[in-house]
């Protein structure tokens, strides 16, 4: 709690009445760190999208390769690293640890398995989907925040999980 209020206190810059308002401006730090973020992001390939908006890898890999774990991985680490860095808004700070929350159960739910042909084959093609999506919810709230242009994987990301984000979010709305 304190350090919300402290946060608020460096960062807010208006307020306004009638009815309420708030308004902040975001560091120039807390910016490039989420650039930085967003620059990492987009030389994953466990995110690449092409250009019809199929993620190739939710379909060509069975099971969890060990290079699809290891790209997780990264991505877990780097948005504990941004959130460490620097004392973000309450928003920004759920947004990232979002981030983190979404690799952690991708990493924790076991491949299901499915029949493939005579063989019985391990395949996370719903679980690599869902983490997409999230991972793009994600990085389209920050890139609106901090007015941040995405690169090409990462715009195609989230074109291609934007009708399943709106869905989603209109769902919790509801609840």
């Amino acid at each position: 709690m304190k350090r919300t209020f402290q946060w608020l206190r460096e960062n807010l810059n208006g307020f306004s009445t009638p009815v309420f308002g708030l308004s902040w401006q975001p560091t120039k730090s807390e910016r490039e760190v989420i650039r930085k973020l967003l620059v990492f992001l987009e030389d994953r390939r466990v995110l690449y999208v092409d250009e019809r908006g199929a993620s190739s890898h939710a379909v060509a890999h069975h099971g969890r390769p060990d290079w699809l774990s290891e790209s997780v991985l990264q991505i877990r680490r780097e948005a504990n690293s941004a959130l460490q860095t620097l004392e973000f808004s309450p928003h920004i700070a759920s947004l990232l640890s979002g981030i983190q929350s979404a690799c952690r159960e991708l990493l924790d739910t076991p491949p299901r398995v499915h029949q493939r042909g005579p063989q019985l084959t391990p395949v996370s093609i719903t679980s690599l989907s869902s983490w997409q999506m999230s991972i793009a919810a994600a990085v389209a709230g920050l890139a609106m925040v901090y007015e941040l242009d995405l690169e090409e994987n990462l715009s195609r990301l989230v074109d291609a999980n934007f009708h399943k984000i709106i869905a989603q979010s209109a769902n919790v709305e509801s609840d």
